[in-house]
């Protein structure tokens, strides 16, 4: 099997290209200002550790908070918007799967 890596494609998109699509989308989202948000270089002390290298961010949209993790180079990307937490959140146990679920609704309902 080959490696997969930053460079593999589906044919139009790189997973780097569309990582850097959903980074961009989440920063948006928050300078919008609509909703509380956050970043942690940590994740919540009950919590499993946060991935070396990695920060994490919360929206908290009305249909449920969402969260993704990024790269410590990309932490000034969302210095608009968001509060610096020294831990983030308790996790609520959803799975990525959910982080969907709720982004759709939400477009769909976006009161």
């Amino acid at each position: 099997m080959d490696d997969i890596d930053g460079q593999t494609s589906d044919g139009s998109h790189t997973f780097a290209e569309l990582y850097d699509h959903r980074r961009a989308l989440t920063a948006a989202l928050i300078a919008t200002g609509k909703f509380p948000a956050w970043r942690s270089h940590q994740h919540h002390p009950e919590d499993s550790p946060c991935y070396p290298g990695y920060f994490i961010v919360g929206i908290e949209l009305p249909t449920g908070t969402i969260t993704y993790h990024y790269a410590h180079q990309y932490w000034d990307d969302f210095h608009w918007g968001t509060d610096d937490l020294d831990h983030a959140p308790r996790w609520d146990g959803a799975p990525s799967s959910s982080t969907v679920r709720r982004l759709v609704d939400f477009a769909r309902d976006p009161r």
